[in-house]
């Protein structure tokens, strides 16, 4: 027996013993019945199905306010990769403009001349070092040898700044350490009292000078054992002898901001994680006090550390055993660039063209120094370009970008 049959019997027996209604009449009631039971069901199945992609919808607009997972790809491993670049050749002329810094102290433009920039000291044996702040150079020698090892401020040193493409540096200061500012036109001189002064322990004072050497602020003293890495929107970012980072305001002298890993600074980004490998890079905009939170984990990072472009808008980092990316600090996207993935049998150096979003890319072959390579990418381009080889010595060759 059915269970409709099973229905209308009983409802006939009720109706009998009730003497309600006929057989006939409580058949077509039951029947009617069964039908309406038969749509609330099929009703309550096709709202549940409606349900499962509403709720799929609020899902996805909510999930993004939450930071992105963290995919572990596979990545190649470094025996099997190239060791040179790959990319488009660079058509005849378009590597004028192409400009690198030689440690000697000299331009190389075109990847074939050797301007030497003039009012600098003689490196000697040691090559000179370089500084990049906004709109140029500050170049000095190193520090002493005898206080290298020991940690020792020793005696201050002179700095030179020379813009983009100038041919004569002229003086700055002197001092222990020189970084960049905020704003162009500008840097920072650090400097101890005494030589001997032991620079993870002993405080250090710090002056804004004009980069033609006039004073633009009073000394500051900054915390005890930390020097400036760079001027980040209106306060500074200073980081130990062991690595620790702050946010510190020169006119207060309050720390503003503690950070775990600091990875690159602009002029009003900072690039952190905190500090476990799966912990991904976050950038912080001084100017609005947003933070963005990227894909990248900070254990993806390779060496060489990561650049930002002048206006801090663009990073460029290399990725462990993976390719060259460049970052956009406002939304977090990064874009790869193929044939940018070396071996560990290659060097490769990074570097933005100047205040241009350019990113140049030198690369060679540990064992072969004659084989340089040099390339450049730029937003909107899906391949790197690669100049011609380079007819200047082995000596003469750029080696600090740019």
């Amino acid at each position: 027996m059915t269970d409709l049959e099973h229905r209308l019997r009983t409802a006939m027996h009720a109706a009998v013993d009730a003497e309600e209604a006929s057989p006939g009449e409580l058949i077509r009631q039951v029947r009617r019945r069964h039908r309406r039971q038969t749509a609330l069901v099929a009703t309550a199945a096709l709202a549940a199905a409606l349900a499962v992609p509403a709720a799929i919808g609020v899902y996805s607009a909510i999930a993004p306010s939450s930071p992105p997972p963290v995919i572990n790809k596979i990545t190649p491993k470094p025996s099997s990769l190239p060791s040179k670049l790959s990319g488009l050749p660079m058509l005849a002329g378009t590597e004028h403009g192409l400009r690198f810094l030689n440690r000697s102290g000299g331009w190389v433009t075109d990847l074939h001349a050797l301007t030497i920039i003039r009012g600098l000291p003689v490196p000697g044996a040691r090559p000179l070092v370089f500084v990049r702040v906004e709109g140029g150079w500050v170049a000095s020698l190193p520090v002493s040898p005898a206080c290298q090892a020991a940690d020792c401020a020793g005696p201050p040193r002179k700095f030179y700044f020379f813009a983009d493409g100038a041919t004569r540096a002229t003086p700055v200061g002197a001092g222990y350490k020189a970084a960049s500012a905020s704003h162009p036109g500008a840097v920072w001189l650090m400097a101890y009292q005494r030589s001997g002064d032991d620079v993870a322990g002993t405080s250090a004072r710090a002056q804004l000078i004009s980069t033609a050497g006039r004073p633009l602020s009073r000394w500051y003293r900054l915390p005890a054992g930390y020097l400036i890495d760079r001027g980040a929107g209106q306060y500074l970012l200073l980081s130990s002898h062991d690595g620790a980072h702050v946010l510190w305001n020169p006119r207060t002298g309050q720390t503003i901001r503690q950070f775990a890993d600091v990875i690159g600074a602009g002029p009003s980004q900072v690039v952190w994680t905190q500090g476990c490998r799966s912990c991904r890079l976050q950038i912080l905009n001084l100017a609005t006090g947003d933070t963005v939170t990227t894909t990248i984990p900070g254990s993806q990072v390779a060496t060489p550390q990561p650049v930002l472009s002048d206006d801090g808008k663009l990073m460029a980092v290399r990725l462990a055993h993976g390719p060259v990316g460049v970052l956009d600090t406002g939304n977090g996207k990064l874009t790869v660039i193929p044939g940018t993935a070396l071996s560990n049998a290659a060097w490769l150096e990074i570097g933005w063209l100047g205040g241009t979003h350019r990113l140049v890319i030198i690369a060679g072959v540990h064992a072969d120094p004659g084989a340089t390579q040099f390339g450049y990418w730029q937003p909107g381009q899906t391949r790197l370009t690669l100049a011609p080889p380079s007819t200047l010595s082995s000596t003469e060759l750029p080696d600090v970008i740019p």
